[in-house]
């Protein structure tokens, strides 16, 4: 590791080496993560990902889960793909049962990517695994489960996700809020929303920033209580929700939540709402920008917003007609 020889030490890993050699090189590697990331990893993390699956201890596993969740952001996602590949060696087939296994496992790296495998594998007795693992003592696993739980949708996560809510970690609270606002039910909401207004900073922005997703008018005067409170990022953070609300209203309800949210917003100060909402119509997203221009032209007085105007001009030419 000294002279950067962590290659040869990767070979170490996976192999028919005795165990106290795999362990050392796993926990050398893991040590050195930041050393590692200084120079090209491409081939270190091919071996690491291939190793992870191949290694029969899982102690030396955990460690090698490790350093290539600091090498790459995505490791947990990448080695459930290739756990699951056709093409690969994986340590027992089919791979819910390897996600089964590393559930029960001591270690927390194991059960983190068994979370993130039985969230892609889904189904009812999947989302009671996922639901019990929300109360795992590792804030890393519960977080994971409170993101496969809110992404799978299930009313059933519910009441794991509400006890979350008083996580010690500021991370489980948030992605806990997260989950509710994706499951989207009566009780999801009810529990999320009364916290927007005595939550701390990031819990309140994680909410006001996805309850427009809900596509509901019952989160309307919860975005309207952001778009006038005195926190610039919770105001600019309300607008993008609203373009959020009506991004997702119901065919059925879209006409009834436009008028309202534009009969709504035409009350408040158009000088703080229209720069905020520039951002917005300048945004990647098709929907955003289509209903983003769409309120701003119900907004704009164009003696006063002259600037704003050009968005408008420049939204003639979008390559979406519709826009």
């Amino acid at each position: 590791a000294s002279s950067g020889q962590f290659v040869r030490l990767a070979t170490y890993l996976g192999s028919n080496e005795q165990l106290a050699v795999r362990q050392e090189a796993a926990h050398i590697l893991a040590q050195s993560a930041d050393s590692i990331r200084e120079g090209d990893t491409d081939e270190l993390t091919d071996q690491l990902y291939t190793a992870a699956i191949t290694e029969s201890n899982d102690a030396v596993r955990a460690t090698i889960i490790k350093t290539l969740r600091a090498l790459d952001a995505e490791a947990v996602a990448t080695l459930v793909a290739k756990i699951e590949s056709p093409d690969a060696a994986t340590p027992t087939t089919p791979s819910p049962l390897v996600y089964g296994e590393w559930l029960e496992s001591d270690h927390a790296e194991l059960r983190l990517v068994a979370v993130a495998g039985l969230g892609r594998v889904g189904g009812d007795q999947i989302v009671s695994k996922l639901a019990a693992a929300c109360t795992d003592h590792d804030p890393r696993v519960q977080s994971r489960a409170l993101t496969e739980c809110g992404r799978l949708g299930d009313p059933r996560c519910v009441d794991a996700a509400v006890e979350c809510l008083d996580s010690g970690d500021i991370d489980v609270r948030t992605t806990a809020v997260s989950c509710l606002i994706r499951i989207g039910t009566d009780d999801a909401l009810t529990a999320v929303m009364p916290l927007a207004k005595t939550a701390e900073p990031p819990v309140q922005h994680a909410i006001i920033e996805e309850i427009g997703t809900v596509g509901s008018l019952r989160v309307f005067g919860l975005l309207l209580w952001a778009l006038t409170s005195d926190v610039a990022e919770l105001q600019e953070t309300a607008v993008r929700s609203i373009v959020d609300l009506l991004v997702n209203a119901p065919a059925d309800d879209s006409h009834t939540v436009r008028m309202t949210v534009g009969t709504h917003l035409q009350r408040c100060s158009a000088q703080n709402m229209v720069p905020k909402l520039r951002p917005v119509v300048a945004t990647d997203s098709r929907q955003r920008r289509r209903n983003g221009i769409w309120l701003l032209g119900q907004l704009i007085e164009p003696t006063e917003h002259t600037d704003s105007l050009t968005a408008l001009i420049e939204a003639i030419g979008d390559d979406d007609t519709k826009t």
